[in-house]
């Protein structure tokens, strides 16, 4: 049997996403690949902690991380507040969830979850039906949630697809800009429930994509809403009439999309592998440990090592960087500036912090401090 033909794009013209589609479908097709698209689709892995204040008074008010490749948020720039956090059942099939608390209801809009998908990993579903699938519950009040596909091309989001949404079995075009899929209505209260979602994937045009694939992406938007009914809900009218009230409490749990029009059984993956393609986009590291090394007074690094990453990452610090001095005496340097040296071809190889100065330590050629505690990482998030 012939294997589909996928066009190298203009935008790609050493053909390497081209290659990365014809790997795609291989996998899928011949049972090596997932049939769940999302990565950390089951929320196993929480890389940057199990509690989220996300609290529009102090700026981060939308597109917020909480578990891996996953971001909660609210589109408002209001002063409200959600707490999200890490739960798990404990009875039964025993699975992972986040919760969302409402504490300050938003003046605007509902409640967003959002997950990027890299071009690449779904090339071959463009203008196919795919179903997104998930299991909620709402433990105060009642509440939807309808979905959104939408494209960011060269980090804007795209209001130019013109989709098709299929619901209750209808086929029904839709030319709301990229507003493309929603639940007619699935009331959550406090037992789990598995709702579906399934339309047709939007095909991008190759010719919008003016810089590269790394700033390019499928987004999908999970929305919660305070009502029992979403049919007058559209992309740009209709929040402000379905609000979720402060109090509002809500869990989502084992998150899927999927070829196809019919939504099957969630697919379980071992943790290891799920971490492993979490890392791809956004890795803890711990330097704890490694030695500091003075090539002269003004010239300081320390190596960090981490694994292969979509595009050459982002190291920030995750807390101080505490080392030892000549005496042996711990000092806290805080978050002292660095320049990030790279060693090898970007996103691969070994990188180096490099210091110009270090206040609280006498630097000399040949000295070397142990550190005693810092915690880098590295981001490479759409």
């Amino acid at each position: 049997m012939a294997l589909p033909y996928y066009p190298i794009p203009v935008s790609d013209p050493e053909g390497l996403n081209h290659l990365n589609a014809n790997l795609d479908y291989l996998n899928y097709n011949l049972g090596i690949g997932f049939k769940n698209k999302i990565i950390n689709g089951g929320l196993k892995v929480w890389q940057r902690g199990g509690i989220f204040d996300i609290n529009a008074s102090t700026g981060n008010w939308i597109h917020t991380f909480t578990a891996d490749r996953f971001k909660f948020g609210f589109n408002t720039a209001s002063s409200a507040r959600i707490l999200v956090t890490k739960g798990e059942v404990s009875t039964g099939d025993k699975f992972p969830y986040a919760r969302c608390q409402v504490v300050t209801s938003p003046s605007w809009s509902g409640i967003m979850v959002i997950h990027d998908f890299e071009i690449q990993d779904i090339w071959h579903l463009m203008g196919k039906p795919v179903t997104v699938s998930l299991d909620t519950r709402c433990l105060t009040g009642n509440i939807v949630w309808g979905a959104l596909l939408d494209y960011v091309v060269n980090s804007i989001e795209a209001d130019f697809i013109t989709p098709t949404l299929i619901q209750n079995g209808i086929t029904i075009p839709n030319a709301t800009h990229d507003f493309i899929m929603k639940n007619a209505g699935v009331t959550l209260d406090a037992s789990w429930k598995r709702g579906a979602i399934t339309v047709v994937m939007p095909v991008l045009d190759e010719s919008l994509v003016t810089d590269n694939y790394n700033k390019t992406c499928l987004r999908l938007y999970l929305l919660f809403e305070g009502t029992n009914d979403m049919s007058t809900f559209t992309h740009n009218a209709g929040y402000t009439a379905h609000l979720l009230p402060a109090g509002t409490v809500f869990d989502i749990a084992n998150i899927q999309l999927e070829e196809g029009e019919v939504a099957t059984a969630f697919e379980q993956r071992p943790l290891v592998l799920e971490a492993q393609m979490c890392m791809r986009y956004y890795e803890m590291i711990s330097i704890t440990g490694a030695t500091l090394v003075c090539r002269n007074s003004s010239n300081v690094e320390v190596q960090v090592l981490y694994g292969k990453k979509r595009i050459s990452p982002t190291i920030k610090y995750r807390g101080n960087f505490v080392v030892s001095n000549d005496a042996g005496t711990v000092v806290d340097l805080g978050q002292p500036e660095f320049t990030l040296m790279q060693t090898g071809t970007a996103p691969f190889g070994t990188s180096r912090l490099h210091f110009a100065s270090l206040a609280g330590l006498t630097l000399a050629t040949g000295k070397a401090f142990l550190v005693n505690d810092c915690l880098l990482e590295a981001d490479a998030e759409f």
